[in-house]
């Protein structure tokens, strides 16, 4: 049937099938994925078994409860038969630990991200109990029997080795046996190379390719088809020849993708910290990617608190070009929905990040908006710093600007370095700096903005007195709701030179 994977959904839209007609999976394995309300997610297989028939397709809507396919269970109860939780339970039941599961090849650990049900709570086989983080993206994991959840281990954020307990579990007696047994029926399920399908079976098989389908993550299969590229000319290189993120990322003009980053919506970014704190976005600024917000990011995470980083259009490994500061915007509205659904988020921004902070502020769900070294607040600015970063000469060039941000020596390893210039020899800011900077200055005012987004939400501004590319002064134009902290030993990255100031700020009114 069509599981319920939210308390909101009441359909699901079928992506594509991961397993063919008459394969053979084992319990755990994806079979298909579904797109809900909310987001793209993998069904994992309740038991061991075959895939005898399809009774929904590609592009299908099935309601929650509805038939999508028919299995041969190999071990267990039959599938179709819908599990009624037990208020009470009864006598023969027995409380058994529940350990971090294997949901990867290359999995040895997993993050706790959040339990989906608290203690006392029952579930029904099929039902997630929690999110995991694994190395290669978040997962819900499903119960593999009825039962309740008695205890926990685990913390939200907590990360487990597999085969560690993270909860205790009472269930069926007759379903003890079942709840960590990842390797017992393992053998039994992986099919046989060279070995046929029984007669029962071939009746079903459709005489096309059973493997035609091309084996993606469902994230890689979105950032495909937002980007118009045929996935199937992609080499994966996940487990099986699993096509990632990371693979899509490459086959567009070969960037690589930094290790952590996932993408969204055509935004890359790096989240950190647990779900149950305060949730921020943070923007970096021209020429900078997530990474300028790293040591924000981790104090945030020390703090209890969810930090989201990102990308923008034209910076970083994110696909979408910004050849205007406009389309500096693009996807920030639809990519902050998908990741922080209707929860409030406070949100942080550095200089001309705060173009596209402020549009988004003003249509989204904001607690509270931090501007840091903000461009469009006057109209000084250093357009040597401008263009030698839209076109860099040279490493040492590069280097040399760097210096400029900091009031100290900024915190950039030689690699890194590196790392910049070779992105900023791509050309991809060419466009955005002539638009962002005129003859007379800076070309963008979010004065006005700010004006009657200070009536709404807590808005605040941290300059640097020994800033070099815009001068501290423009803060004095601000509206008089907005608060103004003035940090005299910080250059233009406020959050390099004095970052636990920076922090103490960002959560001061936080309780």
């Amino acid at each position: 049937m069509m599981p319920s994977l939210g308390e909101t959904m009441e359909e699901g839209k079928i992506i594509g099938w991961l397993v063919g007609v008459g394969d053979k999976f084992e319990r755990g394995q994806p079979i298909l994925e579904v797109e809900t309300d909310k987001t793209v997610v993998e069904l994992p297989a309740l038991g061991a078994g075959t895939l005898v028939e399809t009774l929904v397709e590609a592009g299908d809507i099935a309601s929650v409860g509805a038939p999508i396919c028919r299995v041969a269970v190999a071990k267990g109860p039959d599938w179709t038969v819908t599990e009624a939780p037990q208020k009470e339970p009864d006598s023969d039941t027995v409380v058994v630990k529940l350990n971090m599961p294997r949901l990867g090849e290359t999995m040895d650990e997993g993050k706790v991200v959040g339990w989906m049900k608290a203690v006392g709570e029952n579930f029904v086989r099929g039902e997630a109990l929690l999110e995991v983080e694994t190395d290669k993206t978040v997962v819900e994991f499903p119960a593999l029997v009825a039962g309740t959840l008695v205890s926990t281990f685990a913390q939200v954020g907590e990360t487990v080795s597999v085969g560690e307990a993270i909860a205790e579990i009472r269930v069926a007696t007759k379903d003890a046996g079942l709840i960590n047994d990842d390797t017992g029926t393992r053998d039994q399920v992986l099919p046989v190379v060279g070995e046929k399908p029984s007669a029962a079976l071939e009746a079903v098989i459709p005489r096309t390719s059973i493997n035609a389908r091309v084996r993606a993550t469902p994230a890689a299969r979105q950032l495909a088809r937002r980007n118009g590229i045929d996935i199937a000319i992609i080499t994966g290189t996940g487990r099986r020849g699993r096509i990632e993120v990371e693979d899509v990322v490459g086959i567009n003009d070969n960037r690589a993708s930094s290790v952590g980053v996932k993408v969204a919506h055509n935004i890359s970014y790096a989240e950190t910290g647990p779900l149950g704190g305060e949730n921020f976005l943070l923007i970096h600024g021209y020429s900078g990617d997530h990474k300028t917000f790293s040591g924000v990011a981790n104090q945030l995470k020390t703090a209890g608190h969810r930090a989201v980083s990102i990308d923008l259009p034209g910076h970083g490994v994110t696909l979408i070009e910004a050849n205007n500061v406009a389309a500096l915007s693009d996807n920030l509205e639809i990519f902050s929905n998908r990741v922080f659904g209707s929860k409030p988020f406070h949100l942080v921004a550095h200089s001309l990040g705060a173009v596209p902070a402020v549009e988004l502020a003003e249509n989204t769900r904001v607690a509270s908006l931090t501007l840091l070294a903000p461009a469009g607040i006057g109209m000084s600015i250093d357009n040597a710093f401008i263009q030698v970063m839209a076109a860099p000469n040279s490493q040492a060039q590069v280097n040399h600007m760097l210096r400029q941000l900091s009031a100290g020596s900024p915190a950039l390893s030689e690699r890194m370095i590196e790392a910049l210039y070779a992105q900023l020899c791509k050309g991809r800011l060419t466009d955005l700096a002539k638009d962002f900077v005129g003859a007379r200055g800076q070309t963008v005012d979010i004065i006005p903005v700010l004006e009657g987004l200070s009536q709404k939400i807590p808005v605040r501004v941290i300059v640097g007195h020994q800033d070099k590319i815009i001068k501290w002064q423009d803060a004095l134009q601000l509206p008089p709701m907005v608060s103004v902290h003035y940090f005299k030993g910080a250059g233009h990255m406020p959050h390099w030179d004095q970052l636990n100031d920076v922090v103490g700020v960002l959560t001061r009114d936080i309780k």
